[in-house]
């Protein structure tokens, strides 16, 4: 049967959120001609897609098998957490205060946002809206490298923690996202990195209570 023309960017955000959410498991293979089925795409736009997720660090091609969904990585995921510390801390360190109005408001709609899609239970938002939140905090620090390191590297721990089953406490994360918003918008810079060290430990600590090695 002839493919319709894929639209790459849904395609994407389909087998992303798909891996996300557990539709696919830790280590199962990713076949071509299936998921051509299961999207109705073509097999061009399959690999791209493909190699887009490689990038991301949601899959990994083993030799003789193909592509096949990562699994989570203890150590690679400690890396992270100490990689997040050091330079989250030094971003809020850099944050000039008072914020503009404007600026509190953007950041307020995405910690808003996550609020919204929580209570709709819409993962594939929440994931996006959570990302959102603090990428916009970290980018008052004038260094926008510093602010994409870190939403890479956000991205690839979310994706560990859900891989184990411990991304369910939204509601405490939506607590802790309030705690640091007021703290960044009273312009109380240090209580906002002690928040934000304090989100990432028990993410962290979440991750290792779960995680059970092959």
């Amino acid at each position: 049967m002839k493919k319709k023309k894929t639209n790459f960017k849904n395609l994407l955000e389909r087998i992303e959120t798909d891996i996300l959410s557990g539709k696919y498991h830790p280590r199962e293979r990713l076949v071509e001609t299936d998921m051509i089925e299961r999207y109705g795409a073509t097999r061009a736009a399959i690999r791209k897609a493909l190699k887009e997720l490689e990038i991301k660090h949601l899959i990994q091609w083993v030799p003789n098998r193909g592509a096949m969904v990562s699994e989570p990585d203890k150590a690679e995921m400690q890396d992270i957490f100490q990689a997040r510390l050091v330079l989250e801390r030094f971003a809020i360190d850099n944050i000039t205060v008072p914020l503009a109005k404007e600026t509190l408001a953007q950041i307020a709609k995405h910690m808003e946002d996550y609020e919204k899609a929580v209570n709709s239970d819409n993962f594939s938002h929440h994931h996006t809206a959570n990302r959102m939140f603090h990428h916009s905090i970290l980018l008052q620090c004038g260094n926008k490298v510093i602010a994409e390191i870190v939403d890479n590297l956000k991205y690839r721990a979310h994706f560990w923690q859900q891989m184990i089953g411990r991304q369910k406490r939204f509601e405490q994360t939506l607590q802790e996202h309030r705690a640091m918003y007021d703290a960044l918008a009273h312009g109380d810079l240090k209580e906002l990195k002690r928040l934000n060290t304090e989100h990432l430990s028990i993410g962290y600590e979440n991750f290792l209570d779960d995680f059970k090695p092959k």
